[in-house]
C-alpha cells in the first residue's frame, strides 16, 4: 500500500486578476456566484473559498513541498482608496512533526494604505 503525500491545494494566483480600484475607479469588486465564475477554479475550491458579495481585495495562494515541507502562503492584497498603494495581508503556513498545519500571520504591510 502507498500512502499518498500530504500538500497544500493548487496555486493560485490573483482573483479577481484585476485590482478592484483600476476596473471601475471604485474600491470594490463584484462578487460573483456563477458557475462559470473566476471562484469556481481547482485552488479556491479546495478550500471552499468564493466571495459573492462586493469585495476590497483580491486574494492568491501558493503552495509548495509535501508531506513535514509543505508550505503555504496565502494573501490578500486591496486598494482601498483608490491611490494605487496596497494594503497586504499574509499568512504563512508549515506542517508540524505530527503532521498538524501551524499558521504564522497575519503579516500585515501598509495596513491602512
Amino acid at each position: 500500500m502507498t500512502i499518498t503525500p500530504k500538500y497544500f491545494p493548487t496555486n493560485q494566483g490573483w482573483t479577481p486578476t484585476t485590482a478592484c480600484c483600476s476596473a471601475t475607479s471604485q474600491p470594490k469588486c463584484a462578487g460573483d456566484a456563477t458557475e462559470a465564475g473566476q471562484w469556481n477554479v481547482a485552488a479556491w475550491r479546495q478550500l471552499h473559498f468564493q466571495l459573492t458579495d462586493p469585495h476590497y481585495f483580491q486574494f492568491q495562494f501558493s503552495q509548495g513541498g509535501s508531506n513535514l515541507t509543505a508550505t503555504y502562503h496565502a494573501q490578500a492584497q486591496g486598494d482601498l482608496d483608490c491611490d494605487t498603494t496596497f494594503s497586504l495581508y499574509r499568512y504563512i503556513g508549515t506542517v508540524d512533526t505530527e503532521y498538524g498545519v501551524a499558521a504564522k500571520g497575519p503579516i500585515i504591510v501598509n495596513e491602512i494604505e
